[in-house]
């Protein structure tokens, strides 16, 4: 997998593709939420706590290709 780009300053959200090769969308059952931690986060969900991640990348099932990459809190707060 290609390494993602940085977030520029104030950008919350990167779609990197609208359709993956296969032809899922962000929305298709086929592509889920995976979550990144920072240290902290980490730290919590090895003692038993729930953390709230940094980015939430929607990625294909299938082919493994990110659409999206987000740090929007709203949509953090829906992968706690």
């Amino acid at each position: 997998m290609a390494a993602a780009r940085k977030f520029l300053p104030g950008e919350l959200t990167q779609v990197l593709m609208e359709r993956c090769p296969c032809g899922h969308d962000k929305n298709h059952a086929r592509v889920r939420g995976e979550c990144q931690y920072d240290a902290w986060g980490i730290f919590g969900l090895v003692f038993g706590s729930w953390g709230t991640p940094t980015i939430v990348e929607y990625v294909c099932r299938d082919c493994r290709k990110v659409l999206e990459r987000t740090r929007d809190k709203a949509v953090r707060q829906k992968f706690t």
